[in-house]
Order: structure tokens, then sequence, then C-alpha cells
């Protein structure tokens, strides 16, 4: 029977797998890491000169017949971008002479297979459905923009013939695949894009943001898109989703080329707190412009205008009102501060003159 092992000196000949790293193996947090070998795979690399640290392998992995042929490495170092790791597989027979196996070095930051997302949620606010999960947790830092999901929503069809969706964004195309499952267990498939992306790629507007502010203004910026033509003209809209009914912009500014960057709604007082898809539509004499789109319950991007406070004192206590005002939320949080005034007196004293209600704070229930 062939043995196969990992040892932890340089060069050496023996029957090992070797581990090595630019710098120490200690104990190291999870993820663990997990190398296997198939028969057309051997494990890799040459181990690096005497200055690095080499480890054997803790845990083997072993065939049918007991023969190795995988490894785990469950304790690793503190994690580094620049580390690389070296692999040597060495053999042993008493038959035949087995020859080693390297390759080359294994980059570290490549190597690691992220956990699926965890603590996913799902909660319906009343006009929509919101899921959230948190990001997995990684061995090497890295921002969360570098992390792209991809959310597989599954509906069983109505009558075994159709599935109705209540929103489906008018700027970005979507794959829809149905999947047939037959009685005697097989499946088959087919899919449909919807909708057909319309225009030059890049005319869109980007960067589209809208916000709600000083209770009933709505207020939307973009940018011109990198690929527009110079006669592009942008429009925005309005539109309630469940109803499908539109408003255009009354009040644009536009930028120093006479294009439209912005967009305000004076006053939005007579619209629920349901959701809205603001629309951006582009024009130009020779080209076809994408539209841009923000789907989104107004209360969502309210930024809330500071509290109305009055405030009177009588013999024993000191009394502080206060009013929010919004038509959008209706549940706040609050916070007072409170801080101690002092003023001078002659002869340099201090004395209390009364307490200063410097800050009220309010914010949305349920965020931070």
């Amino acid at each position: 029977m062939m043995d196969r092992r990992v040892h932890a000196r340089p060069r050496e000949r023996a029957a090992v797998l070797r581990l090595a790293a630019s710098s120490q193996l200690p104990g190291c947090p999870p993820p663990a890491l997990t190398l296997e070998q198939a028969d057309s795979t051997p494990f890799p690399v040459s181990p690096p000169d005497g200055h690095d640290d080499e480890v054997e392998c803790p845990h083997y992995l072993v065939d049918s017949k007991g023969t190795r042929v995988g490894c785990h490495f469950d304790k690793l170092a503190e994690p580094k971008r620049t580390d690389n790791y070296f692999f040597l597989v060495n053999g042993t027979s008493k038959q035949t002479a087995i020859q080693f196996v390297d390759f080359t070095p294994f980059k570290a930051v490549q190597m690691e297979k992220y956990n699926p997302p965890a603590n996913i949620t799902i909660r319906y606010n009343g006009s929509c459905h919101l899921i959230r999960w948190d990001n997995p947790e990684t061995r090497f830092e890295m921002p969360s923009h570098m992390l792209c999901y991809e959310l597989d929503i599954q509906r069983q069809a109505r009558n075994h013939r159709h599935c109705k969706f209540y929103v489906l964004m008018k700027c970005e195309a979507s794959n829809y695949t149905v999947h047939v499952t037959l009685r005697d267990g097989s499946v088959f498939s087919t899919w449909i894009q919807y909708l057909e992306q319309e225009g030059e790629p890049g005319s869109a507007a980007e960067h589209l943001d809208c916000w709600v502010h000083d209770v009933h203004v709505l207020t939307c910026s973009w940018q011109v898109g990198r690929e527009a033509p110079r006669d592009v003209q942008y429009h925005l809209y309005l539109e309630n989703v469940n109803t499908e009914q539109r408003w255009p912009c009354p009040q644009y500014t536009a930028n120093d080329q006479g294009t439209y960057v912005q967009c305000r709604f004076g006053n939005i007082s007579g619209f629920a707190s349901t959701q809205y898809r603001l629309l951006v539509n582009g024009t130009s004499k020779d080209s076809r412009i994408r539209c841009s789109e923000l789907v989104t319950p107004l209360s969502y991007i309210e930024k809330l205008t500071a509290p109305n406070m009055t405030g009177s004192c009588n013999e024993s206590d000191s009394i502080m009102e206060w009013k929010m005002s919004s038509h959008l939320n209706t549940n706040f949080n609050y916070e007072l501060e409170i801080q101690k005034v002092k003023r001078a007196v002659p002869g340099g004293a201090r004395r209390p003159q009364g307490l200063h209600f410097g800050a009220l704070g309010a914010t949305k229930r349920g965020q931070a």
C-alpha cells in the first residue's frame, strides 16, 4: 500500500505534504482551510527556503483503501494578503520509489471559498417585502461592495400556468426561468429576459438619488451618463407603483450645458407613504437614451426636520414640549439632551443660571 503524509523539513524527500507560508502558523480563527487531492490533480508545490516555517498535515483524508488522498489544516496564521502557501506531496511504497509532487505557490487571498450569507430575514412593511442578510465572515478583510449577490426568488405558478409579480423594474433587464418537474422526477427549464434593453449603454442618468425634506419637499438629483450624447436631455416622473399614475417633475435645475440634473416637487403633502417609482427618461436627436429608476416608499427616503420645541417653568417643574412634522412617518424615538448652564457673577464666581435644553433629536422607529 502506498502512503502519503505531510512533514515539516525543507526539501527532504519523505512521504509528506508540507504547508508553508510567508508568516508563521500558530492558531488562527476560522474559516479553516481544506485541501483535497484528486487522482488527476496532485497536491501542489515545492517548499520554501529554510527561512519560512513548515508544518506537517495534522488531519489526513483517506479513501476506501486507506490511502491518503487529502489534508485538512484547521489552524492558520494571522491572515496577510501577501501570504503564499507552498505544498509538497511525497509518497512511500515498499515496492517502488514514489516521485514527489510540487507546483507553483498558491496565493492565500485567492484560495478562500466564502460561506453563504447568514441571518437572512424577510419583513413586510405594508407596501413591499424587505429581504436582509449579513455578509459572510471572511479570512481576509475586504470592502462590502466587493461582494456581489444574486437573489433567487421562487414562486409556485397558479394553476400551473402563471405567476404574478407586483413590482418589476422598467430600466433593468432580468432573467425569468420556469422550472418544470415531471412525474418521473426529471426536470427541464426555459427562460426569458424581460425587459429588452433599449438605448445606448452608458447613456442613462447615473447616481440617481432622491430624498424628502422640509416636511413636504421631494428633491431628486442625478449625473449625466458617461456615454450620453452632448444633446441629451433628461426628464423625471414620479409614478405610483400600484396605480401607475404618473406626475412629471414641475421644477428642474440644469447644469452649465443646459441638461437637467435635478428635480424638485415643492409640495407632496397629498402623497401617501406607499411605494413609488422615480423614473428618469432621456431624449436625444440622434440616439436612444436608456432610463434609470429608483423604487421606494417615500417614508424611507425622508430626512426628518427637527422638532419644534418650546419650554416653560413653574415653581417646581420645567416643562418641555415638542412636535414632529411629518405626514409620511408617525413612529419616532426621541432623545433629549439636558445641559446645565452657569453664568459669571461679580468676584469671578459662577453660579447656576438654569437648565439649557440644548438638543432634541428624533429618528424613525427601527433606525439607529
